[in-house]
């Protein structure tokens, strides 16, 4: 509202320089401010740096845990001991045990095995037949494995029932030069087992494992 006191060129003085007022400082501002970190003065841009840090040496801390994980595949391999490949010793002798009644002794069958004096124990009396061989049976069917020789001699030493496709272990032995095992069926009743050994199939003798 305009001050009927005062004279109207005033008011239109004051405007018109009011403008002039306002024109100049926004030519200033424009060229000096400071936007989004960048300053500019006249047509210079000037942007602020970064500081350069110079890179901090390695401390001891990490050279050491950078030798140690380089040392340690090659520490791992040589204290862990490669493991050793068995070594199967095999019969060419066929298995037939029968028994034709109750009341009557089963028939028998002794296996000898020669590892060398130098075996690596223990020596295991395994039955490993592959899925699918030829194994007959009938009746009772399971085996008793006795001892023939050695400071367990005359005893029973393990109980097996030959089976296709399966691998069981009977016992495990200190090595001897000779072994000495009698199979005969365990069965009360009548029964009968057949099979040829062929081929790592069969009742056989590992060591080294």
């Amino acid at each position: 509202m305009i001050d009927p006191l005062l004279p109207r060129n005033w008011y239109i003085k004051g405007y018109s320089c009011s403008r002039k007022l306002w024109f100049l400082f926004l030519h200033h501002h424009k060229h000096h401010t400071t936007h989004f970190g960048q300053t500019s003065h006249g047509n210079t841009t000037t942007t602020p740096q970064p500081p350069k840090h110079s890179p901090t040496p390695p401390s001891p801390k990490m050279h050491l845990s950078t030798l140690l994980l380089t040392l340690l595949p090659t520490t791992l391999a040589a204290t862990i001991p490669s493991r050793r490949a068995c070594t199967t010793l095999t019969s060419s002798v066929p298995i037939a045990l029968s028994k034709p009644s109750s009341s009557s002794p089963s028939s028998s069958q002794i296996l000898t095995f020669s590892p060398p004096a130098s075996a690596p124990g223990p020596c295991s009396l395994l039955a490993t037949f592959p899925a699918g061989y030829p194994i007959t049976s009938s009746g009772a069917t399971q085996v008793n494995v006795v001892a023939v020789d050695g400071p367990a001699a005359g005893s029973l030493v393990g109980t097996v029932t030959f089976v296709a496709g399966e691998r069981r272990t009977i016992n495990s032995f200190a090595c001897r030069p000779e072994m000495k095992f009698r199979l005969e069926l365990a069965g009360p009743g009548a029964g009968s087992v057949q099979f040829a050994q062929a081929n790592g199939a069969g009742v056989v003798l590992t060591y080294g494992c």
